[in-house]
């Protein structure tokens, strides 16, 4: 028996490659097509009746409050005093100066301030501006670059 060329091989098993994705296509094609159905177009009677339901109206009844979940105490006055500058500053920023600049970061719920140059002297321009019109914001709350 004579031997075969390899591209006698290649050539052999490109064709049954190919008459096997034909099988496999005209199976799902069959598959894919639509059985005849009932046309959707058809006539369909009206109907003569119409259905009425009564329904009887409820009333809910009223249940009083008992508790309301809300505590009836007064914040102390150092936290009050806080939240108010800690707002009224944020209302205000950004806040530039001579001296720095200052945002807030609502990540990280604090200042950001940047000083400029001579840092040092800033630093203390800045905090105799805090202590002077925020006097209940701690230092803490602002990180300072």
């Amino acid at each position: 028996m004579p031997k075969l060329n390899p591209y006698t091989y290649i050539a052999i098993l490109f064709v049954v490659v190919i008459i096997l994705s034909l099988t496999v296509w005209v199976f799902q094609k069959k598959q894919n097509t639509p059985s005849p159905t009932e046309p959707t177009n058809i006539n369909q009677p009206t109907p003569t009746t119409v259905e009425v339901r009564t329904t009887t109206s409820l009333t809910p009844t009223e249940i009083p409050a008992t508790q309301t979940g809300a505590l009836d105490e007064q914040l102390p006055q150092q936290e009050q005093d806080l939240a108010t500058q800690k707002q009224e500053l944020k209302s205000k920023v950004p806040i530039n100066n001579a001296n720095f600049f200052l945002v807030f970061d609502y990540g990280e719920d604090k200042f950001i301030v940047d000083l400029k140059q001579p840092k040092e002297d800033n630093k203390t321009v800045f905090e105799n501006w805090l202590n002077a019109n925020y006097p209940a914001i701690p230092i803490d709350r602002f990180i300072i670059k």
